[in-house]
């Protein structure tokens, strides 16, 4: 008879310790590095990676652009690519899914990662050598101009932050053009109807209505526009456009984004912020469908303070 082998129990705690470790050297390598796309990368973009960062821990770090951004962008420097709209270059692959990213989204994107795991851990072992080759050097000059951009979004925003009633005209468009025609005589922008026509533009792409609210985020980069501001609208009457989840939903407060088409990434990045902070919990949503000038400007503040206090220069 064949004598049975034993292992002892410090053997296979040693097993164990090993696999451990293997399985975390695994888990490490296969964070992953995301770019999110939506139209303009100052609104969408961030709410959808606030869905990713919840629903998918295993997406560690995130960029944001829009398709006008992407042309400049080496999309072969990321894990994945995820859009809320269609991206037009057929070298880029990527997956579109809704900026609320609901349950189908959420297992499509899961799908996703699972079949290019191999290919992101080759990549990353690929990388790390060559990282460990190259010395990290600091531009403070460069460290210096993205604090001056930074803070000079911020200044704009809270200074020309407002909230105001408005009549709503009988058709949705005439609503939109007068708005832009209203922040056209206040100085924020040129050509107020070109402005008009690319925000609906946009709103063709996607609902722009935020789920379980009355209110609907318009957002916009455009070359008429001058500076970045954020602007509230209460409408008399409320009515029907649009939601970001595809179906229809009122809206009694309209909340505008624009920004230069030349914003840099700092810009985006404060925009998205506050895009991103809107859906964070029901306290937010009921904030900015239903809070006071006073209310959501502190909020605003303190969006700010704590994105400055913890930044990594």
């Amino acid at each position: 008879m064949k004598k049975e082998s034993s292992v002892s129990e410090d053997e296979i705690a040693f097993i164990v310790l090993h696999f451990g470790s293997v399985l975390e050297i695994k888990k490490e390598e296969t964070k992953i590095h995301a770019l999110v796309v939506c139209s303009s990368g100052i609104g969408s973009s961030k709410m959808l990676a606030s869905r990713l960062k919840k629903e998918l821990p295993e997406i560690a770090k995130f960029d944001l652009s829009s398709l006008m951004e992407l042309k400049e962008i080496d999309a072969t420097s990321y894990d994945m690519i995820v859009s809320t709209v269609p991206i037009p270059y057929e070298h880029i692959d990527y997956i579109m899914v809704s900026p609320l990213l609901n349950e189908d989204d959420a297992i499509l994107v899961k799908s996703h990662i699972k079949r290019k795991i191999p290919y992101i851990i080759e990549k990353k072992r690929a990388k790390e050598s060559v990282k460990e080759s190259v010395q990290e050097t600091v531009d403070m000059m460069a460290v210096a101009e993205q604090i001056t951009n930074y803070m000079s979004v911020i200044r704009s925003i809270l200074s020309h932050f407002t909230i105001e009633k408005k009549k709503t005209m009988e058709q949705h468009e005439e609503t939109i053009r007068e708005l832009m025609r209203q922040i056209e005589s206040q100085g924020y922008l040129d050509r107020a109807d070109d402005v008009a026509a690319g925000l609906l533009e946009r709103e063709q792409q996607g609902g722009l209505g935020i789920p379980g609210t009355e209110f609907a985020l318009f957002h916009l980069k455009h070359e008429f526009i001058k500076e970045p501001i954020f602007h509230i609208y209460d409408l008399d009457e409320a009515y029907e456009v649009k939601s970001m989840d595809g179906g229809q939903q009122l809206m009694s407060r309209t909340l505008m984004m624009l920004a230069p088409l030349e914003l840099g990434k700092e810009g985006s990045e404060m925009f998205s912020l506050i895009s991103s902070s809107m859906i964070e919990s029901e306290e937010s949503m009921a904030l900015y469908g239903h809070g006071t000038k006073e209310d959501i400007e502190q909020k605003l503040n303190q969006l700010f303070y704590q994105f400055v206090k913890e930044a990594k220069w």
